[in-house]
């Protein structure tokens, strides 16, 4: 079995109410969202979609 860098963002529960987005800050969790065979290119790629995105680094982690 080989094993993977999985790269992961923290996702919070969203339910949709008369057209408003409502999100459940309670319910958060950890989803995968791309793996690689090699710790670099995970951390490259992640590093590159958060400065694409504009996003939060304390959103994302890299797990084996």
């Amino acid at each position: 079995m080989a094993k993977t860098w999985k790269v992961k963002a923290l996702t919070a529960t969203e339910r949709v109410e008369n057209g408003i987005h409502i999100y459940d800050p309670g319910k958060q969790e950890w989803l995968v969202i791309k793996e690689f065979d090699d710790f670099e290119k995970a951390e490259n790629w992640m590093i590159g979609y958060i400065r694409k995105n504009n996003l939060y680094h304390g959103d994302f982690k890299i797990t084996r």
